[in-house]
Formats: structure tokens, C-alpha cells, sequence
């Protein structure tokens, strides 16, 4: 797992080419191991690639792309990276290169091929490390594997679709007492396009919580593994350095405080070591255990699970290792279900199916269990949760299926199953909601009338500077000075998230016909078209060669994220804030424009333009159980269109269809599908 030296590539290179040859191949050494260290594996990857075709013989820079794709987990090309450098490997410098082929057959689960590597490992390998343990585990778990890969269980798990996952990683996923779900992701910054980690979610009571939280971080720092404890009356969470090394500490807020007073837990945060994935856990006795991950010294391997039992609000015993489930390798994630009195948790150190499985452990039990196959995978699967009312199951993992950047297990997704069991929980309302309507105003039957309910003082916060004022029914003006306040915020912040755009797969929704309405929601439309992510990249690197090809994957991945992505999350804002200015008896008219790609004859992309304008009314109709549906009966809410079809398409898109790389998945032709929001009007 160590970062490889400078020097030892230096030394190698010295003896296999000229000074003047060295010197050149250095160059893409140097780039290459300033980007592995630096953790941009990926680019890593790409530096060691474009010298081996300069290169093709240099074994340094085979033994350090097969690295930087194991980071990444590209495990199929990794396999045959490594492969090759044991092959070219003829001085022996590279011994470890045998062992990690076999972990990367493993991790796709080819047992077999991976079983009689270790085996042969164990009488020729010659290197000065020392893996005898390691092997000796390698072998029990590809046997464990063997024996297992059969499992009956019905457990059905569900990928779940976007928004919530995308190509980048999202990952340990937690939930509220209302099993409402919520992540942490690696997704780029608008500024300097740096991945860096926040917390996400779709439900719109936490959206302002979420939004503190990650308010609290600078741009140089990650937030993940975020735990709702003891009955959401606190939050927990790890703030984590931007760097190779990834230092981390864990902090806590709490509904006492408002939520705006983070304190570091007092479990003996430090600069010298990790502490990370935070667990409050009630158990039956009726005492407070945090479990933790930590790599500090007094462990069993690079990464253990603590335990500190609670004192106070933020005071705790000295925390010791959980040694029944701690390994020589690492262990995460862990999380108590006190109603099944088990620890779940993640481990590369037990027999599994992959690198990191998820195991079940109860307190004084000689060893896990291993949650079978369905949940686990020759991947990394790791961060089990269960909702309050223990109905449902996540977990991340990076196993096939998964959205991805370049590689089919390179990334994380959120994945679910059903249970099949259930029990009652009692909902907490609001408790999380942290900024509540102002004054309780409800739209009466004719749309534009405001009722208060009784004299009460309106603070207005986020939306507007601060207005405190009394309102009373028989008095208009003060009524009117909050409406005109209100409306001029919203307003403004509708009109400026304009244009919304939105982008469909070629010839969709509904291929091939000359209707101009669909009965398909633009969510609908929206997730297929995410699921063609790896058509698109197929479609448009087939025939490129590496370098080429790894710019057109980028263009793709862009394309996704930055068009169609943003859009889908466009609109949602521009939902949100389209609903108070109709609450607030504003009526409004919506301009929306469609458009296509010239990939078709001018009539069918007219029509084709107009189904897709459909599918975006739908959405409106079916938003939020169809809450716009009065406002649209009632004319306060006018959903206006025009098609433009190909007209005002770029020129230079293809309209070939023998040419379907350019004419379909270019991203060039891709960004032409669309419907624009373009305007609105209030009154």
C-alpha cells in the first residue's frame, strides 16, 4: 500500500537504459508519482500509461500503473498490469507484483484462478516483505469463498438510480428515525474542480441542516460518515484534510445547541492519527458506547474499531480496541443495532467474497459472521445501516452495476434491500427542519387571499434580512410590506437560477413517432438516460487509442455531471422556489423551449421537441403528489411552450446515422437534446 519511491525508479531505470533514455522516461515518472502521491490515481494511471507506449519494455513504469489502477479499482486491468510485470519482471524487483495479481483475480471473484496463485506464492515467493499471514488468509478466504459462492438467500439488492448515485463516489450512507436517506459523496467543486467530500440527500426538511453542516467545513476539507444519535437529538460526523494521507477527527453537534455549536468528541482526536466513522450505539444495559475507526498505535492492523463508553455529553472513557473483531487488516464502518444487540461492520480480514465485507458480531462472540453473498461481492462492499424501523438496508459498494468514472468497479454507489421485517417507530416531526415558515399564511380557494392566524411576530431568516413586525388582520399595510419582502427574495431567486436546462437521450422520450405529447415524467427520462452512461462511453472511445481515449472518457464523465446532472438538480431548486411564489398568491408563467439535435428530418424533430416539453410538464403536474395541479386548474400557474426543433442545433453536429459515435454519443450532439426553462413572468 506504500507509495513508491522516486528513488528506487531512478536506480531501475539507470540500469536498463542510457542516461539520455532515463532522463526522458523520468519525466513521465516524476508526473506520475507526483500525481500518486497526491492520491489522483487516475492521473497516475494515465502518466505510466502514455510511457509504457514510449516505453514498452520499462518494467518500473508497468509495476506503477498496475498500481495506480489497484488504487482506483480497476481490478481487471490491474490483474493484467500485474501480470505483465511478473512475466517482464526478469531481475526480480518487483515480487509483490505476484501477490497483488492474485488479490486482483480475488476481488473479481475468480477464486479458483486467485486460490493456486496464493498457493504458489507460498513456496516461491522471494521478496523482503513479509506476507506469510497474508497468504495463509488469502488461501482460507478463496476456500471460504468457493464454499460459499452458493447462497440461497431471497434478499434482493437494489442499485439505487440518480440522483442519489452518480459517477463519482457516494458512499456510507445513514438515515433519520423517518428512514429518510442521506450520504456522504466525493463530487467536484464549481471553483477549482477539486472532488471533495459534503453530505447529500433528497429530502427537503433536511436540505437547510445539510447545508450548515457543510457550511462548516472550509474548501480544503472533507465531511463524511455522518450518524443521526440518540433519537436525533445529535449529529456526528468526521472532518477530514484534503491530502494524501486523509487525516481525520471526529466532531458532534446537537439539537440543544440549535445545531450550530461543533465540538471535536473528546476520544483523543490527534494530528499524529485517523479517527473516523463515528457510531453512538445505545445498548440494553442502558449505557452509551461510541464505536469509532481509528489507525492509532495499540491496534491489530492499519485500521481498528474502538470503543469508548459515553460519561457525559462529550466526555468519555479512554477508548480500547473491539479485539473480537479487529484483524491485521483493516476494519470499518461500524454501525449497533441495539433491537438485534449486533455490531455490523466492514473488514478485509475475515474469509469473504472480496476485499471488504460486511460482518455481523455480537458482544462476548468468539468471531463474526459474515452477511452472505447477496450483500457482499468479490468488490469492496462496506457502511450497513438499517432504518429505524429496520424495514430497509443500505450499503456502499464499488461492485459491477455501479456508476463509474473509468473503470467498472472504480467507484461507490448506494445499494438497498428489503428486509421483511418492520417495526413501529414513532416519527419525529420537523425535528431536523431548521428553518420553519415564518407566519402561518394559507392560500385560500381563490388563490390570492393571505389569512393570519391570530397577531404573531414574523423573523424572517435566510430568505430576507431580518424583518420583525406585528401583523394583525385588520391591518393591510403590515400584511402587504412581509408579501412585497417575501415576493421580491423569490422572485430573484427563481430568475436567477433561469435557464434551467434539461438533456435527453437521442430520439427520446418516445422513440421513433410523430405525436407531440408523451405520458412519461421527465424523472422518468432522467434515470434512463443515466443509465447509458457506459453505452456513451463504449460508443464514443470505440476505436481511440489510450491517451484519445482516456480524453474522450473525461468528455462523457463531463458531460453527465456538468450538463445533465446540474440540470436535474436545477430543477429541483427552481421547483422549491416556484412553490412559495405560488403560495404566496403570485401567478406565474413558465416559458419552456424544446429542442433537438439535426439527427432527424425538421416535422419529427418539431414533434420530438414537443414530447419533450411534455415530459416536463408532467413532472409539474406529478410534483410533490401533484401540488402545482390546483395552481395550474386555477390559471395561477400558466405552463407556456414552443418547440424549435433543430433550428438553432450547432452546425457542425453530425447528422449522420451510419455515424452514430458523432451523431449520438458525442457529447457535442448530446448537449443539442433538451428543454430550456427560459423564463417566467409574476404577477
Amino acid at each position: 500500500m506504500k507509495c513508491i519511491a522516486k528513488t528506487l525508479f531512478t536506480l531501475l531505470l539507470l540500469t536498463l537504459y542510457s542516461f539520455s533514455n532515463a532522463q526522458k522516461v523520468e519525466k513521465f515518472i516524476a508526473k506520475a508519482e507526483e500525481a500518486y502521491e497526491n492520491a489522483d490515481y487516475y492521473a497516475a494511471a494515465d502518466y505510466y500509461q502514455m510511457g509504457i507506449e514510449k516505453y514498452p519494455e520499462n518494467v518500473a513504469l508497468k509495476y506503477g500503473l498496475a498500481e495506480s489502477l489497484r488504487k482506483y479499482n480497476d481490478y481487471d486491468r490491474a490483474a493484467k498490469s500485474y501480470k505483465d510485470v511478473v512475466t517482464d519482471d526478469t531481475q526480480k524487483k518487483y515480487p509483490l507484483a505476484a501477490y497483488w495479481y492474485a488479490v486482483m483475480l480475488r476481488q473479481q471473484g475468480k477464486y479458483d484462478m486467485a486460490l493456486k496463485q496464493f498457493e504458489k506464492l507460498k513456496y516461491t515467493y522471494r521478496g523482503k516483505e513479509d506476507i506469510k499471514d497474508k497468504l495463509t488468509q488469502q488461501i482460507a478466504s478463496c476456500k471460504w469463498a468457493i464454499e460459499h459462492a452458493k447462497d440461497t438467500s431471497s434478499i434482493k439488492v437494489i442499485h439505487l438510480v440518480a440522483p442519489v448515485n452518480t459517477p463519482y463516489s457516494e458512499f456510507n450512507p445513514f438515515t433519520d428515525n423517518n428512514g429518510q436517506l442521506f450520504y456522504s459523496s466525493l463530487r467536484k467543486t464549481e471553483t477549482d474542480k477539486k472532488f471533495i467530500g459534503r453530505f447529500y440527500g433528497l429530502q427537503d426538511s433536511m436540505a437547510a441542516f445539510l447545508k450548515k453542516i457543510n457550511a462548516t467545513a472550509t474548501p480544503q476539507k472533507h465531511l463524511a460518515n455522518g450518524h443521526f444519535a440518540d433519537n436525533e437529538s445529535e449529529f456526528f460526523f468526521t472532518v477530514c484534510n484534503d491530502d494524501a494521507k486523509r487525516g481525520c477527527k471526529i466532531y458532534f453537534t446537537s439539537k440543544a445547541d440549535d445545531w450550530s455549536k461543533i465540538e471535536e468528541v473528546a476520544v483523543q482526536n490527534s494530528d499524529d492519527y485517523t479517527n473516523t466513522h463515528p457510531f453512538l450505539a445505545s445498548l440494553n444495559t442502558g449505557e452509551q458506547v461510541l464505536y469509532f475507526v481509528s489507525d492509532r498505535s495499540g491496534g491489530k492492523g492499519s485500521s481498528d474499531i474502538w470503543s469508548a463508553k459515553r460519561n457525559g455529553k462529550n466526555s468519555y472513557a479512554t477508548p480500547s480496541p473491539l479485539t473480537a473483531v479487529n484483524t491485521s487488516e483493516s476494519e470499518f464502518t461500524p454501525f449497533f443495532d441495539s433491537d438485534s444487540n449486533q455490531l455490523y461492520f466492514a473488514s478485509e480480514g475475515w474469509n469473504g467474497f472480496g476485499g471488504l465485507d460486511i460482518y455481523k458480531w455480537k458482544p462476548n462472540a468468539v468471531s463474526p459472521q459474515n452477511a452472505g453473498n447477496k450483500i457482499n461481492s468479490p468488490a469492496n462492499d462496506f457502511g450497513f445501516v438499517l432504518t429505524a424501523d429496520r424495514g430497509k438496508a443500505y450499503f456502499a459498494t464499488n461492485r459491477k452495476g455501479s456508476f463509474f468514472i473509468k473503470a467498472e468497479t472504480c467507484c461507490y454507489d448506494i445499494w438497498s434491500y428489503a428486509t421483511g421485517e418492520k417495526k413501529v417507530v414513532k416519527s419525529i416531526d420537523s425535528t431536523l427542519t431548521m428553518s420553519m415558515p415564518p407566519v402561518a399564511l394559507t392560500v385560500k380557494d381563490s388563490l390570492k387571499v393571505y389569512t393570519i392566524v391570530g397577531r404573531t411576530t414574523a423573523s424572517i431568516k435566510d430568505t430576507v434580512p431580518v424583518i420583525s413586525q406585528k401583523i394583525d388582520v385588520s391591518d393591510s399595510s403590515s400584511l402587504t410590506i412581509l408579501q412585497l419582502a417575501i415576493t421580491k427574495t423569490t422572485t430573484a431567486k427563481l430568475k436567477g437560477l433561469l435557464p434551467v436546462t434539461l438533456y435527453f437521450h437521442n430520439d427520446e422520450p418516445e422513440c421513433c413517432n410523430l405525436r407531440d405529447s408523451t405520458p412519461l415524467n421527465y424523472v422518468t427520462t432522467y434515470e434512463a438516460y443515466w443509465r447509458l452512461l457506459n453505452d456513451y462511453k463504449s460508443n464514443f472511445t470505440r476505436g481511440l487509442e489510450e491517451g484519445k481515449k482516456t480524453a474522450a472518457e473525461q468528455e462523457i464523465f463531463y458531460l453527465f455531471t456538468d450538463k445533465v446532472e446540474k440540470g436535474y438538480h436545477d430543477l429541483i431548486q427552481f421547483s422549491a422556489q416556484l412553490l412559495d411564489a405560488l403560495k404566496m398568491g403570485k401567478k406565474v408563467s413558465v416559458t419552456i423551449q424544446g429542442y433537438c439535435s439535426p439527427l432527424n428530418y425538421n416535422e419529427y424533430n418539431i414533434k420530438l421537441g414537443y414530447r419533450r416539453i411534455a415530459s416536463l410538464k408532467n413532472y409539474f403536474y406529478h410534483y410533490r403528489a401533484g401540488v402545482f395541479q390546483s395552481f395550474i386548474d386555477n390559471g395561477y400557474l400558466i405552463l407556456k411552450n414552443e418547440s424549435i426543433g433543430e433550428e438553432k442545433a450547432a452546425k457542425a453536429v453530425s447528422d449522420s446515422r451510419e455515424d452514430t459515435r458523432n451523431s449520438v454519443y458525442n457529447p457535442a450532439a448530446a448537449v443539442e437534446r433538451k428543454v430550456e426553462i427560459i423564463s417566467i413572468e409574476l404577477e
